[in-house]
């Protein structure tokens, strides 16, 4: 077994971490409340400050509505303003949100439904009858509720101050090592941890950095890097559902960062393809400039190998593939800025630790892991080794420098679908 590997980059000014994400949020919502917070690709923006009100509202509402500590709140939409805002109300109540992609087969969903129990739904509205047995409200009710808990007495300000570091977040449901979807929980310390985690990684942004990413799904993966990292960064997020949507908005809103699957950085490299390859150093700045790249700092890509080699060798643009499974909360390891290697995984994120075992598989050990599966000891146990690293059942190799390339999957170790994604 290789020995463990760890980044030591320093965190973010040296500034003590808030405890639960409630805090976070708080904090940038006052520090930044004039400020974008969401764009949706259809131009529609709301600051910071209108997302606070909007999440207490609805946080109100939803109390209203029976939604506790401890509750599960489901998401059934593809609308991804929406989604973050309801997001944030369950968090500022303490209950537990989870997403289902609508284009996920009915017969998964029972599943995932049947372990989560979720005390609510919010459904797009075509998906009403999709879940019959189920309390369901739908998005386009949304407006209609933030009214209602506009109105109300209630104290969302006590409930989110109520919620502890230990408090599970979110659920995001795989089915990578069993086969059949079982529930990850991310704790609102291991969020926080995650958030800060990415925000030490790339500390080098601006404050006010714009960040372009395609959410095709609402995994770990997606939410460390679109949700938990801008509401400790106070970062602009604009949210896109295609790759189509997604290189549209690269251009209307000239972005520091771009996160998405690798058709994304496909498509921008055909792009740039299409438009010529530059000569002299200008022409790629004019090149960068004419795909609303002339800000771009850093690519995330997600999914497997792709353009990032090809956009650096192209117009200088710098791309690292990320790797991390939900059970260490969606990523554990991303290249830093100026310091990407094409065709690996990047180094471990700041307070993560990653080693190889005999057989070559890639094992985790940070705040970030979760404590255990969604009421299910018994996989808990198979998912841990002994001395407690999480096995993620992905087989790589570390360079001498530590940054990660992912060769396969353990053999008796089940392919990597997952249910909460597209």
């Amino acid at each position: 077994m290789s020995s463990p590997l760890g980044s030591r980059e320093d965190s973010q000014a040296g500034a003590a971490p808030p405890r639960t994400m409630c805090d976070a949020f708080a904090a940038t919502v006052r520090r930044c409340a004039g400020r974008v917070a969401l764009r949706a690709a259809d131009g529609e923006v709301i600051t910071w400050e209108r997302y606070g009100a909007r999440a207490r509202d609805l946080a109100a509402a939803l109390h209203e509505l029976g939604v506790r500590r401890g509750d599960r709140l489901g998401i059934v939409a593809e609308a991804a303003l929406e989604r973050h805002v309801v997001d944030a109300a369950a968090m500022l109540l303490g209950a537990i949100p989870f997403f289902l992609h609508p284009s996920v087969p009915p017969a998964d969903v029972e599943d995932v439904l049947r372990s989560a129990r979720p005390r609510l739904l919010i459904v797009d509205d075509h998906l009403e009858e999709a879940v019959p047995r189920h309390r369901s409200l739908a998005v386009s009710d949304l407006p209609v509720l933030e009214e209602r808990g506009a109105a109300s007495e209630f104290d969302v300000g006590a409930a989110a101050s109520a919620v502890a570091p230990q408090d599970v977040l979110a659920l995001d449901y795989t089915s990578r090592r069993t086969g059949m979807p079982v529930g990850v929980p991310v704790t609102h310390a291991g969020a926080v941890f995650l958030g800060t985690a990415v925000a030490a990684r790339l500390h080098r942004l601006p404050r006010e950095a714009e960040v372009v990413a395609q959410t095709a799904g609402a995994g770990l993966a997606h939410r460390a890097i679109c949700q938990y990292w801008p509401m400790v960064g106070g970062h602009a997020v604009t949210c896109c559902r295609d790759v189509v949507a997604a290189v549209a908005a690269v251009r209307a809103t000239r972005p520091h960062v771009v996160a998405g699957p690798v058709p994304l950085f496909e498509a921008l490299w055909a792009a740039a393809v299409n438009a010529g390859r530059p000569g002299a150093p200008g022409d790629a700045r004019a090149l960068r400039a004419m795909h609303g790249l002339d800000r771009f700092t850093y690519g995330v890509a997600t999914g497997g190998r792709g353009g990032q080699g090809r956009l650096e060798d192209l117009i200088g643009l710098d791309v690292s593939e990320t790797w991390g499974v939900s059970e260490c909360g969606g990523i554990a390891t991303l290249g830093a800025p100026g310091a990407v290697r094409p065709g690996t995984r990047g180094t471990p994120l700041p307070g993560v630790e990653v080693r190889l075992a005999a057989d070559g598989e890639i094992q985790v050990r940070s705040a970030g892991v979760m404590p255990g599966y969604w009421e299910r000891p018994d996989l808990t146990a198979e998912a841990f080794t002994p001395d407690g690293w999480l096995r993620s059942g992905d087989v790589g190799e570390l360079d001498a420098d530590g940054y990660l390339s992912v060769l396969g999957r353990v053999p008796d170790v089940h392919g990597p679908a997952v249910v909460t994604d597209s």
